[in-house]
């Protein structure tokens, strides 16, 4: 009974609709019955709920462009199904679909752009603070962008055994007087790269180079030092720096001197507009010395350097007394050595960089 009486409403509902009449012989199929639905929709309604749905945030204009095909199609189907399509009508909704699809086009295209613009000032400001990383310590970067007042802060820092290195290339001189500038500065470039690779695997830091002359500095972090692992990194440095220029020995007539000394410096950031990072003090000069008083394919390091790889790694290297060493305007000399790897001193399965060891201060 509840049947008959649901089928005998919409019977009804049919006919009051005037979808068809009590004398028409036609089926009422169920896609005639749901299309008749569509009468009282005006063409005004239509327009609004598309014009909601498209501008609705999370829609894109392919979706908008599918949505308006789908609701094009319904509104025919309306239309048609209630004898009331016009061209009025249609041309109406044509034109106001257009104007609607190309604001949302122009939405997008704005949304777009703006995405682009922040995505390519967020990439700036990450190579910016790469380079700057990259110019300055890790613990002189991280505090310059940590400091969010923009308030002056202090970059002047006192480093005791901090052992530093000073390299010459031997024939630089001959072979840019026989060569372009484009050709030398090539040369330099292929140089420092390789140098440069050796430097950031040894956790050094890079001071500067000046001309020919590579200096750099045994830790990239005062905030994590161990200075007997330093030492040591910074004569592994100096034999890869041997090794890399006795590729270029043969071909091109270049060899290196290379000076090492330990001892206490003042880092810090000078300039204001133009800034860099440098080290000062006298053992600064005695490492320049050091290097100065080289010879070509060795390794010159202080007595202190000497003392200070025994203590963190004895018998992994071997001495060979030089001379002495004057800083005449120091009124100051020191000992000097020559180092080579003691070839005996390695076993299988030894870790030379070994977090365990740790620096043996002097007694």
């Amino acid at each position: 009974d509840v049947y008959k009486r649901q089928v005998s409403t919409q019977s009804t509902w049919v006919l009051e609709t005037g979808l068809l009449t009590p004398d028409s012989n036609e089926r009422i199929s169920l896609g005639t019955t749901l299309m008749g639905g569509f009468h009282r929709v005006d063409i005004f309604q239509v327009v609004f709920i598309m014009t909601f749905a498209m501008f609705s945030n999370g829609i894109f204009f392919i979706h908008s462009l599918l949505l308006f095909i789908l609701i094009f199609g319904c509104f025919l189907a309306a239309f048609l199904a209630n004898d009331a399509l016009s061209y009025e009508n249609v041309s109406f909704f044509l034109i106001f679909s257009a104007f609607i699809l190309i604001q949302k086009y122009r939405m997008q295209r704005n949304d777009i752009e703006t995405f682009n613009n922040i995505a390519i000032k967020v990439s700036r400001k990450v190579e910016e603070e790469e380079l700057v990383s990259n110019l300055l310590p890790l613990h002189i970067a991280e505090k310059y962008f940590s400091n969010r007042s923009g308030s002056k802060l202090e970059f002047t820092n006192l480093f005791r055994d901090v052992t530093m290195l000073f390299a010459d290339i031997k024939g630089f001189t001959d072979y840019s007087a026989g060569h372009s500038p484009q050709q030398v500065v090539e040369m330099l470039s292929e140089l420092f790269t390789e140098f440069d690779k050796k430097c950031y695997k040894y956790g050094l830091y890079k001071l500067y180079t000046i001309g020919d002359c590579y200096v750099c500095m045994s830790f990239n972090d005062a905030r994590n030092r161990n200075p007997g692992k330093e030492a040591l990194n910074m004569v592994r440095f100096s034999l890869s720096l041997l090794e890399i220029i006795s590729k270029f020995r043969k071909s091109r007539g270049l060899d290196m001197r290379i000076g090492i000394h330990t001892g206490e410096c003042i880092g810090g950031v000078i300039g204001t507009d133009i800034v860099r990072y440098d080290f000062y003090g006298k053992d600064v000069l005695i490492a320049n010395k050091m290097e100065s008083n080289g010879v070509e394919g060795k390794i010159h390091i202080s007595e202190t350097t000497k003392n200070m790889l025994q203590r963190y790694c004895p018998g992994m290297f071997r001495f060979d007394y030089h001379g002495m060493v004057e800083a005449k305007s120091l009124n100051f000399s020191i000992e000097g050595y020559m180092l080579y790897e003691n070839e005996s001193y390695h076993e299988e399965g030894q870790e030379l960089f070994s977090a365990k060891a740790t620096f043996k201060p002097p007694k």
